[in-house]
């Protein structure tokens, strides 16, 4: 139910903004880590894995820049 921070990218604007690797996430935007990455979840695969929710988070962490 929470995300731990491995590694931030030098010079990235988290790191800018004070994110550091080994921080814990239990929420984004005040929505539960869990919760907040399902969106970004495959809808047609019935089991879950790490490798999957690590990717979601890392979709939902890196934002919209368009």
């Amino acid at each position: 139910n929470m995300a731990i921070i491995t590694e931030i990218k030098q010079g990235s604007n988290a790191e800018k903004n004070g994110m550091r690797a080994g921080m814990e996430i239990s929420a984004f935007n005040n929505i539960p880590i869990q919760e907040a990455i399902e969106s970004f979840l495959a809808h047609c695969v019935t089991a879950e894995d790490t490798e999957m929710k690590s990717y979601a988070l890392r979709v939902l962490l890196a934002g919209n820049h368009l």
